[in-house]
């Protein structure tokens, strides 16, 4: 692989390692609102940080904290986002490294 190849793979490597750390903690932080009756993280917001690539960091804290699991909308959705990650992801492989 060539060097500004194996630079932009550690630089989007470092931007999804952020980003599902961010999101784990938006998840952990809306759960914890929730239980003390506060004002919310949007769903909105939380969908966007899965549409940039923080999708595992939401499905691990989905898991961990058992929130957001069970309104079928927001499932919908976040599936959406995580489909549409994966196919980005299968394309630029794609485009990347096909012969």
């Amino acid at each position: 692989m060539k060097k500004s190849k194996m630079n932009l793979t550690l630089y989007v490597l470092f931007y999804l390692l952020c980003l599902n750390l961010i999101t784990f903690i938006f998840y952990g932080l809306d759960k914890w609102l929730a239980i003390k009756h506060w004002r919310r993280i949007s769903e909105l917001t939380l969908h966007t940080l899965s549409f940039f690539g923080g999708w595992i960091g939401a499905l691990c804290a989905q898991k961990l904290f058992r929130h957001k699991t069970i309104k079928k909308r927001f499932r919908v959705y976040f599936w959406i986002t995580v489909s549409m990650n994966i196919l980005l992801a299968a394309m630029v492989t794609y485009l990347t490294f096909k012969v």
